[in-house]
């Protein structure tokens, strides 16, 4: 947006998938790990993309090679679903854009790390402001359905005591 150039600016918004992967719970310290290491896996990932999209025929391997890789990881961290899609589909998306010039390929880097870390500092702001009301909220729903069920475990045992 600010450079006036569409396509920079949805390089940059293509990190916004990056929020699929911020976990609801756990402490602020966990989630924003959680999410700068996804960053860190999409610059890869889109790297790996841009750099090897001069050959269609080593970018097959490299596809192959970066899938294996993003896959282990995210088993190793036990990543919830939608797991290692996003991330491939980014290095797909890099590998299918047209043959950049090698001086383009940082710049285009630079423009998803913007985004990347862009996203990180909304998700941290979010983070700050609503997630006690979001935990609150959460408990309280616990609460009232801990006290609903007891009290439905409560009279189905008294009836039962009743019938004897």
């Amino acid at each position: 947006y600010f450079t006036n150039n569409f396509r920079n600016a949805m390089i940059s918004a293509l990190a916004g998938i990056i929020v699929v992967y911020f976990p609801l719970f756990g402490s602020l310290k966990e989630k924003m790990s959680a999410l700068l290491g996804c960053s860190f896996g999409f610059i890869f990932s889109y790297s790996a993309g841009l750099i090897f999209s001069f050959n269609k025929i080593i970018i097959v391997f490299i596809l192959g090679f970066v899938s294996f890789i993003i896959h282990y990881v995210v088993l190793h961290f036990e990543l919830k679903p939608p797991r290692s899609f996003f991330f491939i589909m980014v290095c797909a998306t890099a590998s299918s854009l047209p043959h950049l010039p090698i001086s383009k390929i940082a710049e285009n880097v630079g423009y998803l790390t913007f985004g990347t870390l862009s996203t990180c500092v909304i998700a941290f702001v979010y983070s700050l402001f609503f997630q006690n009301k979001i935990k609150n909220k959460i408990v309280d729903k616990i609460k009232n359905c801990l006290a609903g069920q007891f009290f439905v475990t409560s009279y189905k045992d008294s009836s039962l005591n009743d019938h004897q």
